[in-house]
């Protein structure tokens, strides 16, 4: 027992058995206690220890409680000690350790109690599970360890960021609701004067309906619709000559259900072009006639890019005109 004592100086290499060490003394722990195969506890807390911890500390097999707290030990925490299968306790605390926290100790099943709080550490393997064990490594929190009290800054950041997001948000919200508000004040107001009699317009309709939807809808047929529809200048000229030719009416009653132009279509299929040629000028001009409705059955096309211009259709009507000019025979004088 060498508790409570003011003992100075190195402690003996020859020291075999000791079990606790609340004194003063300095310097490194010899290593020669990795020797003491038996030894159950070792505890120096609250000396002036320096220099690594001993990795021969991890050959004491039936260690359950190492206390070195309160010195002034530097270095890396020995992964030997990993191999303290028996430790229950280990107490770290109020050095300079630096470093990883070696992993192997959450291996240690029988472990309850680790305390490496007021260190140098830096980096925390996920087996450790209670934080309180190392408050005091400002490099060992992993965003959730509040050392002597200051905010995780993480937290402080998105504290930082909500809180204009939920300002800007309140006051766009109230905006919106001034809106709603003015609106629906002036509608209310729009709507007394119309009440009170402010608005003098009255409608007042001068005529007089004499047919119903019904008599609309029914006629609504097919024989009432004229033609089939033709759109631009070019398919309207087209129609013009084909009455021109055939001597035919749009609706005329040799035609029925079916327009000019279908009805022209459908006779030169079955009969060819001169069987919709107007009989009494046919005799005389045929050529010129057949000529011409060629152009009109161009005119009348059912694709639009088909339909010639009418500079085109101009040009093709002034060249039939030439072919078929008759031309004057000059005969010689008699002398």
């Amino acid at each position: 027992m060498l508790l409570d004592n003011e003992f100075e100086g190195a402690i003996p290499v020859e020291l075999g058995q000791c079990w606790t060490l609340d004194n003063r003394f300095t310097g490194a722990l010899p290593a020669e206690l990795g020797t003491l195969a038996n030894l159950q506890e070792l505890r120096a807390e609250n000396n002036c220890f320096s220099g690594p911890l001993p990795p021969c500390l991890g050959n004491l097999p039936l260690l359950f409680n190492l206390d070195l707290s309160h010195n002034s030990f530097s270095g890396e925490i020995p992964r030997d000690f990993g191999k303290l299968k028996k430790l229950s306790q280990l107490y770290l605390s109020d050095n300079h350790l630096s470093g990883n926290v070696p992993p192997e100790l959450g291996e240690i099943i029988e472990m309850n109690t680790l305390d490496l709080s007021n260190n140098e550490l830096s980096v925390l393997f996920n087996g450790l599970q209670y934080k309180e064990s190392f408050l005091g490594n400002p490099g060992l929190c992993h965003g959730f360890c509040q050392s002597y009290g200051k905010p995780d800054s993480k937290r402080h950041t998105i504290i930082k960021l909500v809180v204009p997001i939920f300002f800007a948000a309140a006051i766009i919200l109230l905006i919106g609701l001034a809106w709603f508000t003015y609106k629906f004040r002036k509608y209310k107001m729009n709507a007394a004067e119309l009440d009170d009699g402010k608005s003098n317009w009255v409608l007042t309709s001068y005529h007089r309906v004499d047919f119903s939807e019904k008599d609309i809808v029914n006629s609504l047929d097919e024989n009432n619709v004229i033609g089939q529809g033709g759109a631009g200048k070019v398919y309207s000229f087209g129609v013009v000559m084909l009455e021109l030719v055939t001597g035919m009416k749009p609706m005329a009653l040799e035609i029925g259900e079916m327009d000019l132009v279908m009805w022209v279509s459908t006779n030169i299929e079955q009969s060819g072009l001169e069987s919709v040629l107007d009989q009494t000028l046919a005799e005389q001009f045929k050529d010129e006639m057949c000529k011409v409705l060629k152009i009109a059955l161009l005119c009348v096309s059912n694709l639009p890019t088909r339909r010639p211009p009418m500079r085109a259709v101009v040009k093709m009507l002034l060249d039939v005109k030439e072919e078929n000019k008759p031309k004057l025979k000059v005969e010689p004088l008699a002398t």
